[in-house]
């Protein structure tokens, strides 16, 4: 990963205004404050909840300059607002228009950070920005999308030695079987070459072109009955992989969405969720709330409070906890 520019940081109140959507689909448009400035992001306070990969959009409220930006992690809350810290969608953006003093850290350097995914343990070593450094050092965790979970998800320093790198393996090669010919026409067939034979082709189960191109000294008239070839079986494909070399195992394609969901444990405890996804298999939901994993559950998805709804038995597989936003995401798969 290349190198990003560092910088120090200035706490500084700046009037502006956030335009987004919140973790249960409602558009909203909040006249706010920023506390701390840096080249890469800021730190806000809103009242707002915002999902781990929402894009939302800044702007400055005396020059109406705008960009927009992601959440990185949460900074702190009080018992009105939350304080985040985000960073601009570009990073090279230049969007403060302003001299930030160097960053206090000695150089040159430590090459990097190493994060582990909290849901899949995949491990990577990152340059990370300033905002980033305060958002992992104030809550433990930092939101990065992780391209083997396919999603954003809470990401913390790891521990111990990386695990070693993981190859993809080569489509199996078929080795040449030789011709059989017939005494009677020996002398129509090319003589077989000493010289090592032309690799296989790369795509599984199929025929490499130059096996129908006859050489330009060989003869351009055969007889079909004179020589009598082995059958080459077809080579079996290589196994498809995920991103990050981990095998797919979902069978269904997800939908990302932005409309809540009714939990129900039992008559008497239901709470109103908001969804991230949604499959023909399941969802996926974040809450507050803690359930276990393999909790056998009842929801009702869409919900809309006042109207009919269909519950559906459904049961969690897996439980993510997110301490970045004081959250848990689940994944459900219909029973």
């Amino acid at each position: 990963m290349a190198a990003v520019r560092r910088s120090g940081r200035i706490s500084k109140r700046v009037p502006i205004l956030l335009l987004g959507t919140d973790t249960s689909g409602r558009v909203f448009s909040e006249e706010t404050h920023t506390l701390v400035l840096s080249l890469h992001g800021a730190g806000i306070r809103s009242r707002n909840k915002f999902a781990p990969d929402e894009v939302l959009t800044m702007r400055v409220v005396e020059s109406g300059r705008e960009a927009e930006i992601k959440l990185v992690g949460r900074l702190g809350e009080d018992a009105r607002s939350y304080v985040y810290g985000v960073a601009f969608c570009d990073e090279n953006l230049d969007f403060w228009q302003i001299e930030f003093p160097p960053p206090s850290e000695p150089r040159p350097r430590a090459p990097g950070v190493d994060l582990e995914c909290c849901f899949c343990k995949e491990r990577i070593q990152v340059q990370q920005n300033e905002i980033e450094s305060d958002v992992l050092v104030t809550s433990q965790t930092v939101l990065r999308y992780c391209q083997s979970c396919g999603q954003t998800t809470a990401w913390k320093r790891s521990t111990g030695a990386p695990p070693p790198p993981r190859l993809r393996p080569h489509p199996p090669s078929v080795p040449p079987h030789p011709v059989e010919v017939t005494s009677a026409f020996a002398s129509l067939v090319p003589a077989v070459s000493s010289e090592p034979a032309a690799p296989q082709s790369a795509y599984a189960g199929s025929v490499a072109l130059d096996e129908f191109v006859p050489a330009a000294s060989a003869p351009q008239t055969y007889v079909a009955s004179a020589v009598a070839s082995k059958e080459v079986p077809p080579a079996t494909p290589s196994p498809s992989f995920a991103p990050g070399g981990k095998k797919n195992m979902r069978r269904h394609v997800r939908t990302r969405v932005n409309f809540t969901a009714c939990v129900r444990l039992n008559a008497s405890s239901e709470e109103i969720v908001e969804c991230e996804n949604i499959s023909k298999g399941g969802l996926c939901f974040h809450s507050r709330k803690r359930y276990e994993e393999n909790a056998s559950i009842e929801v009702a998805v869409p919900y809309y409070p006042g109207q009919p709804s269909a519950f559906v038995r459904a049961i969690i597989r897996r439980v993510e906890e997110l301490p970045a936003l004081n959250l848990f995401r689940y994944g459900v798969s219909y029973a």
